[in-house]
């Protein structure tokens, strides 16, 4: 199974971040050290894309963007680059998905690159 890594800025790390991570400590899906962005206000610019691509580009765990919007996109749009590079596969982990009985680890598992709560 992949490692995971988690994506935030600072205040959806706040929210929702630390407890993404404690789940996956409790369900034993181990992670690298999480990606938060620390600007206050964060938009969908390059700057953003070619940081996180940098950082993905590095492992090949699978991302985890814990936010919506700009957050989301930068991740999936980063991760679908990493995808193409590694030829894996491209999944999005949801809300709707836990509610389906997709649980976060069979999810990681069977998705190389890219979820997104």
């Amino acid at each position: 199974m992949h490692k995971a890594i988690i994506v935030a800025d600072k205040t959806t790390w706040h929210v929702a971040g630390a407890k993404v991570a404690e789940i996956l400590a409790r369900d034993g899906i181990a992670t690298c050290e999480p990606y938060i962005f620390d600007e206050p206000e964060m938009h969908a610019e390059w700057k953003y894309i070619d940081r996180l691509d940098a950082v993905l580009a590095q492992t090949d765990a699978v991302a985890i963007a814990v936010g919506s919007g700009t957050i989301n996109d930068t991740t999936k749009l980063c991760s679908a680059q990493i995808s193409q590079k590694r030829i894996g596969k491209f999944g999005v982990y949801t809300p709707r998905k836990r509610h389906m009985g997709i649980e976060l680890q069979h999810f990681i598992r069977y998705n190389d690159n890219q979820s997104v709560f």
